[in-house]
């Protein structure tokens, strides 16, 4: 199979995970090998959250704003070969149909069960497309990939039986949040660690890595990979194979 001449990638949340994860990304598509050697990138930001001053213990931005728009900015000016387009909002119901498209490879950064469903349903119902999707607890986390290939699942959607918590999320969506009155000075985050979420980054990229590897050489491997600090371990497994 020839490499595809366009890469359509989107990034969904630019904050812990994304913030890791999008240098090392730009640079490899930017300066890397022949392998990641594509006619045109096109990299799509989506995050309706703000930069704050309390965000650079995990965070590193050079202005305060739109996390999306200021990420577009400070990339474009370090990568000049990839085009940057980058989209404040959150994504929701009304505007995941333009932000998502058909052929698209998604990185999910979020921290939130609701997104996660929103996208995996979403992307369920596209003839192809690659998701991969990262998060973690303090300690500990998992990257999760589905690939739709022809109208076809070659892997689980992130909802599958193996994830209740995704399937049926407790939790609320950003826009949920937002318009409680002051929720966001009153809502306690759990605690994050940056090695923990630069460590779901480096799982994404692996797993970026795999997936375009394997379009040239056979079917993907597996459909999660779990990550343990404590244990400095990754191991991937095969959702498929255990039905």
């Amino acid at each position: 199979m020839e490499i595809p001449q366009k890469l359509k990638t989107k990034i969904i949340g630019a904050g812990g995970i994304g913030g890791c994860l999008l240098p090392i990304l730009c640079r490899l598509l930017n300066y890397g090998s022949s392998m990641y050697s594509f006619d045109e990138v096109d990299i799509g930001l989506i995050d309706g959250d703000e930069y704050e001053e309390r965000n650079r213990d995990r965070q590193a931005f050079r202005d305060r704003g739109n996390k999306a728009e200021i990420n577009a900015k400070s990339l474009e000016e370090d990568f000049p070969n990839l085009v940057f387009r980058g989209h404040p909002t959150y994504i929701t119901e009304e505007n995941i149909g333009m932000l998502i498209n058909d052929g698209d490879v998604v990185f999910l950064c979020v921290d939130n069960h609701k997104t996660r469903l929103l996208v995996s349903k979403y992307c369920e119902e596209l003839q192809n497309v690659v998701l991969i999707s990262g998060g973690n607890d303090l300690t500990d986390g998992s990257v999760q990939i589905f690939i739709r290939k022809d109208g076809e699942n070659q892997t689980l959607a992130l909802d599958s039986p193996y994830h209740p918590e995704i399937a049926n999320p407790q939790d609320e969506h950003p826009d949920e949040i937002e318009e409680r009155e002051g929720c966001l000075e009153e809502q306690v985050a759990a605690p994050q660690l940056l090695v923990a979420n630069n460590m779901a980054a480096a799982v994404m990229l692996n797993t970026f890595h795999g997936w375009l590897t394997d379009v040239f050489t056979g079917p993907f491997r597996y459909d999660e990979a779990f990550f343990d600090l404590g244990t400095n371990k990754v191991r991937a497994v095969s959702r498929q194979q255990q039905q």
